[in-house]
């Protein structure tokens, strides 16, 4: 079976990368929003991986896929987003 995007090297360096940014946060709600954004990011991963099992299983394709994946992405945008945002704020004051 082909492993999971939540267990791979990549996405656990991306989730150490953003809960390490997170933390050092002040409290508030960039904190709050970045936490419930890298939450959803988690549980779509979790879903793709899911449903991509799902497939294996079945032996068949969807469009689904896609829609994860762009779901992903959008959230993964975000997130980059955010911590750039709170970089330049901690860089002006």
């Amino acid at each position: 079976m082909v492993d999971s995007i939540r267990k791979s090297s990549g996405f656990q360096n991306d989730l150490q990368k953003y809960t390490q940014i997170i933390n050092k946060l002040p409290e508030g709600q960039d904190k709050i929003d970045m936490n419930k954004l890298l939450s959803t990011l988690i549980h779509e991963v979790k879903k793709m991986d899911d449903l991509h099992d799902e497939f294996i299983y079945n032996k068949q394709m969807s469009s689904l896929g896609t829609e994860f994946r762009e779901k992903i992405q959008g959230i993964r945008r975000q997130l980059e987003n955010k911590v750039k945002e709170t970089q330049n704020l901690n860089k002006t004051v």
